[in-house]
């Protein structure tokens, strides 16, 4: 036996702790069913996990069940739980969860669980916004006209949100978006182009604004801020001595897209060619040159 633990084991202990515990619980607890309740799910912990765990969760858990006896009086279905403590509010609880469902006491609605997870995704967008904004507020109205109409679903209406607040959000004391600003979004979100274009098609119905998704002129502005991260690329790459095997491909990208404007996002080392003494690379059919100093740190 380890000192100082006299006649009684290290296991027998914390069996004679726990259920200590238990009994100073259950007084927490005002309903019969909420008590008996608690009482299964501690033992289940100790079937499942042990003493030593059960021991640890025996008041990790015990808000859950002051929660449901304060409300319910006894462990409602899925859907009161969910929609009171929230999907991120139960991850706290996996473990009671768990246990009632193992004892048949509960039924998981995915398809609530994934509603509710994307309510609180589209309450997350609209605390983004430091002041409320019309036009955010009527075209999300918008989008619950749709959804109740059966027309577009939850998910679809937090993926429309999304770029309409971002871009609401990217730009100060601003009441309806220019042209120069939306441009300027997309050429640096351009990934966002179809999902915005129907708070585009919104703001155009219902506010009379002239503005448009321009792919060309949107595409010119990317090309400009490629091109000069490519520079910046360069100028770092070109101040090193010697480069990294990851550094050499990042030069070759950068210079291909510098000198001729071909966005190779992966190009490769065994893909350079040596013509009558220059250096080119080939991708699809097509020579792309190569200056000598370039050549000359990728070796």
């Amino acid at each position: 036996m380890p000192s100082g633990y006299g006649k009684i084991c290290s296991t027998c202990t914390k069996r004679t702790l726990l259920f200590k515990l238990i009994r100073i619980n259950t007084r927490l607890f005002h309903n019969k069913e909420i008590i008996t309740a608690y009482k299964k799910f501690i033992f289940w912990c100790i079937d499942k996990f042990g003493v030593s765990l059960a021991l640890h969760k025996s008041n990790s858990h015990v808000s859950f069940f002051i929660t449901c006896d304060d409300n319910w009086r006894k462990i409602p279905d899925y859907s009161v739980l969910l929609t009171y403590f929230r999907p991120n509010g139960l991850r706290h609880h996996l473990t009671v969860l768990r246990w009632l469902i193992d004892n048949n006491l509960l039924v998981i609605d995915e398809k609530l669980k994934a509603e509710i997870a994307e309510t609180d995704k589209i309450q997350a967008l609209f605390n983004k916004l430091q002041n409320p904004i019309p036009c955010i507020d009527s075209y999300y109205k918008h989008l619950k006209r749709k959804y109740n109409d059966g027309k577009t679903s939850i998910k679809s209406i937090r993926l429309a949100l999304q770029p309409a607040i971002d871009l609401m959000s990217s730009q100060t004391k601003i009441v309806l978006p220019t042209q120069t600003q939306l441009n300027n979004y997309l050429a640096l979100k351009i990934g966002q182009t179809a999902a915005i274009s129907g708070f585009i098609c919104h703001l155009n119905e219902a506010y009379y604004c002239e503005i448009e998704i321009d792919r060309k002129h949107i595409q010119t502005i990317k090309s400009k801020i490629l091109r000069k991260h490519c520079d910046q690329i360069l100028i770092a790459l070109y101040q090193q001595k010697t480069l990294t095997e990851s550094e050499k491909i990042e030069l070759i990208y950068a210079v291909l897209y510098s000198l001729h404007n071909v966005l190779i996002r992966y190009p490769r080392k065994e893909n350079i060619l040596e013509l009558e003494g220059a250096y080119y690379y080939h991708e699809n059919a097509k020579m792309y040159f190569l200056p000598t100093d370039v050549y000359s740190r990728l070796i």
